[in-house]
């Protein structure tokens, strides 16, 4: 309670003085009228000029970014602003601070950029009208960080965008180079990643005040125990909150667009983290395990009836509308697929290479094709036997992504799956599933129940403080310049 009450006088604070406001008359917004468009913008060949140019309009961004203007001054206050503007100009506020069309465009070209997918501006329209609210709610959580003094270091920010890189095998350079070949600029780009930073430090702060009782462990540990024994499924979602009935066609037609992406291709789960309007859960989008008798009527009748790797229609909730992803499913005292642990028969064959003469590759490529037609473990190890190739009998505990496709290649087809080996090139690996064990599902530790009851009581608090900063705060989303954004 303490902290929720600190929390409130502040925010009032800085809604209503004059701390750190500046006047339009305190901007250089002359580059705002600079006669600069997109491509220019994030054009990747060094030209002077277009170095100029991109830096007058960065700069006019910053400028902009800086304004301070109480709730009942923003529109004189922004008007010779918006007048000026030719390229660059404002979509949404955020009390004190704004979203341009600039970081609408970089945060749809991130999405397709994450999904593998080619930049099209009709997509990333129907992404924007979803994308701009949980930007809003960003801003909201970075406003109330500031209040705490909290920053995040340019060094843990490099650390952080360094991370991302290694994720998709490449160096920061490499993604660099490859945003400019996409349109998407790095420093904006990194502010995105700092709103998310963010995010996590308030769930810290909010956990400082967090004590969990020896009573409450009890009950979890006896709601887990429960659980276990119940069909289970792990479930990711993109949810649509309806907060005014008005505006529930505009909602539903949100959510329909949403569904259109995905069934084009694009990542559930990086939509889900990107347009999903639910509450905090860590990682936004992803529910968790869920006991499937919990869920509530609509979304339990149509999960019930999906496989792992499928995902609904669009689904109206008492709240709003939900799309579900089944990310994986469990029996009664079981684990889940994605936790079940897989024998295999690995062995490794350099395959090309300078020091490979052209009998030796002919005989590489004999060895691939007969070790591709085994249909059994006995007959894999004897194939590998006569080409004298080592056979590793291995486990695999909750294989990645790449794993799980070959594992579950290897069990439909019952063949061996080959994948290029990531610490050498020039080397294939072939994978045969042997056998499979779904492990019994146990309840947890002390230690590790606590930390489930922490999170959700953070979960808990984080929400409470976000619907106080929406209801204290003024947001506004100005639709119809939003839909000029990708004209």
């Amino acid at each position: 309670m303490k902290l929720l009450n600190i929390f409130i006088i502040l925010i009032t604070v800085l809604l209503y003085s004059n701390y750190g406001y500046c006047s339009t008359e305190d901007l250089d917004v002359s580059a705002l009228g600079t006669s600069v468009d997109e491509s220019k913008l994030y054009a990747s060949a060094h030209k002077e000029e277009n170095d100029k140019k991109a830096s007058e309009a960065l700069s006019a961004l910053r400028a902009v970014s800086k304004a301070r203007a109480v709730k009942k001054s923003y529109a004189n206050e922004f008007k010779s602003i918006d007048s000026a503007a030719k390229t660059f100009f404002v979509v949404a506020r955020v009390n004190s601070e704004v979203i341009t069309n600039i970081d609408i465009i970089n945060a749809t070209k991130f999405i397709f950029f994450s999904s593998g997918k080619k930049y099209d501006k009709e997509s990333a329209k129907i992404m924007a009208k979803t994308i701009v609210n949980s930007m809003a709610e960003s801003k909201l959580q970075e406003q109330y960080a500031k209040l705490y003094r909290k920053k995040v270091t340019e060094t843990d920010l490099n650390k952080r965008v360094e991370e991302i890189a290694q994720k998709n095998g490449m160096s920061i350079e490499d993604l660099t180079k490859k945003f400019e070949e996409l349109g998407i600029n790095m420093e904006i780009f990194k502010k995105n990643i700092k709103s998310r930073m963010i995010v996590s430090f308030i769930a810290e702060l909010i956990g400082e005040d967090v004590r969990v009782s020896n009573q409450e462990i009890a009950e979890e540990k006896a709601k887990i125990a429960t659980d276990i024994k119940c069909p289970r499924c792990h479930l990711f979602e993109i949810f649509f909150r309806v907060d005014n009935p008005k505006g529930k066609k505009t909602v539903k037609e949100n959510a329909e667009a949403a569904l259109k992406l995905i069934k084009d291709g694009f990542s559930f789960q990086i939509l889900s983290e990107n347009m999903s309007q639910g509450n905090y859960t860590g990682t936004v989008g992803d529910l968790g395990w869920i006991r499937s008798e919990s869920l509530e009527t609509p979304v339990r009748d149509i999960v019930l009836n999906l496989n792992p790797g499928e995902f609904s229609g669009v689904i109206e909730t008492k709240t709003g509308y939900k799309i579900v992803y089944v990310y994986d499913k469990a029996a009664p005292n079981k684990v889940g697929r994605s936790l079940a642990k897989y024998g295999v028969l690995k062995s490794s064959i350099q395959y090309k290479g300078g020091l490979l003469t052209q009998k030796d590759i002919q005989l590489v490529n004999e060895t691939i094709e007969a070790i591709m037609k085994v249909a059994s473990a006995d007959e894999y190890k004897a194939v590998c036997k006569k080409y004298k190739i080592d056979v590793e009998n291995a486990q695999i505990e909750q294989p990645n992504d790449y794993e799980m496709e070959l594992i579950e290649k290897s069990k439909s087809t019952k063949k061996p799956s080959v994948l290029q080996s990531m610490e050498d090139e020039n080397k294939l690996t072939v994978l045969f599933v042997k056998n499979e064990e779904i492990s019994d599902a146990v309840v947890p530790s002390e230690q590790e129940i606590s930390e489930i009851v922490s999170s959700k009581k953070i979960a808990n608090e984080f929400n409470k403080n976000s619907k106080r900063l929406k209801t204290t705060a003024f947001v506004k989303v100005y639709k119809e310049r939003l839909e000029k954004v990708f004209q």
